[in-house]
């Protein structure tokens, strides 16, 4: 059950006073949020209560009398006197699940420690679930906006464009890939997520393995790591273990390009390493950031665990991750799915083809995303200048 203070009930719309008399307004340290409270015998309060309200959130205390509760179909008293401390005392409604009602609470004396005293303390409520916004996107303040998307609830930068967009309009990022995961991606699976930008597909991957499996979510931009953890924590993925790296070859550091996280509209996903940018400068703007191979950081963050599943978007550094992890390829042969995009990884320093490479070095096959390329030997034949992406599926014979 989730507990909301009266204060939050109000400005959230799920509820609102009908009738007051001898009802006050309080602050208590216990609770984020306004309270009510009244002093007195028969002091009546009435509430329309939405459909998600399913119980009363009342203290119980010395001072404590008792209070009627009555609903269209039902009236009881309940008996809020407790002798020896404070205590949380969530009362079920009755008609819990009745859709929009009105519920008045009605203070009533009873002998306590002090008999002068009948209070009665209206804390908030019990929901059964959280209800939805009215839409999928409310900002928060001129940084950050909260959206529900499909597979969980995401905090982003407001300027952020392109993937909270998508979840905006369309309740997740990148549905087909999402699918991709689903046929290949089981409960108590490890998983690497590499490039986790604000962590969707974290979570995706998170209630995927479910409690038994875990996440390694490793992304290099500093504010944008941050958002992981964040959206970690707010849809509860104990699984998920961010990392704050980029992942490449060796070990090192990096120049990232340069962005600007208050700009009004921006794709802060397409921010990748600067490959003419030398680590260590500071005249460049660009974050620097740690580097790591992928099989150094499971061997710290995951020792033992058996990987099954890597995704890799990490803006053309892909060819680097993968040298990275030759162990991994060696050890646990886990399926890939990673982006590929010639004329970025040109700029970067490597012709694509070298992915596919070193993956059929480790006895990979390949299938693509994207339709109608022209193939020979099962990789695509494009010409470095042509500005085309996809995403390859290598895929172990040992995991058919």
């Amino acid at each position: 059950m989730i507990s909301i203070s009266v204060g939050e009930a109000l400005s959230q719309g799920l509820c609102k006073i009908v009738s007051n008399d001898g009802w006050q307004e309080a602050d208590h340290p216990s609770v984020p949020g306004t309270v009510l409270k009244c002093f007195r015998p028969d002091a009546a309060l009435s509430i329309q209560c939405s459909a998600e309200i399913e119980s009363l959130w009342l203290l119980k205390h010395a001072w404590s009398g008792v209070v009627e509760i009555s609903t269209a179909g039902d009236r009881i008293r309940e008996p809020l006197f407790h002798a020896d401390e404070k205590v949380r005392h969530f009362r079920s409604l009755s008609d819990a699940g009745a859709g929009e009602r009105v519920i008045t609470l009605t203070s009533v004396a009873q002998e306590s420690t002090d008999a002068a005293h009948c209070e009665v303390w209206l804390f908030g409520f019990g929901l059964r679930t959280v209800p939805r916004l009215a839409s999928r996107s409310m900002l928060l303040n001129s940084r950050t906006r909260f959206i529900q998307g499909d597979w969980g609830d995401f905090l982003v930068l407001s300027g952020d464009a392109v993937i909270p967009n998508a979840l905006i309009r369309e309740g997740s990022w990148a549905p087909d890939d999402i699918e991709i995961f689903r046929r290949y991606v089981a409960a108590g699976d490890a998983v690497l997520d590499v490039g986790a930008n604000f962590g969707h597909h974290s979570v995706v991957f998170s209630k995927l393995v479910g409690a038994t499996g875990q996440v390694l979510a490793i992304e290099a931009q500093t504010p944008i790591f941050q958002l992981t953890n964040a959206n970690a924590v707010l849809n509860g993925c104990r699984n998920i273990i961010p990392v704050h790296a980029a992942a490449g070859a060796g070990r090192g550091s990096v120049m990232m390009y340069p962005i600007d996280y208050d700009a009004a509209e921006a794709n802060f996903g397409s921010l990748g390493v600067n490959p003419d940018a030398e680590a260590g400068r500071s005249n460049l703007n660009g974050e620097e950031v740690e580097l790591w191979p992928v099989d150094e950081l499971l061997s710290r963050h995951m020792p033992g665990r058996s990987i099954s599943f890597v995704k890799i978007d990490v803006q053309a550094f892909e060819l680097f991750v993968l040298q990275g992890m030759r162990d991994l390829l060696a050890r646990d042969h886990p399926t890939i799915f990673t982006e590929i995009s010639p004329v970025w990884m040109q700029k970067a320093g490597y012709d694509y083809r070298e992915i596919y490479e070193l993956l059929r070095a480790f006895g990979y096959e390949f299938t693509h995303t994207l339709p109608n390329l022209d193939l020979l030997n099962g990789v695509p034949q494009v010409d470095n200048g042509t500005d085309i992406e996809w995403d390859l599926l290598a895929v172990h014979p040992s995991r058919h």
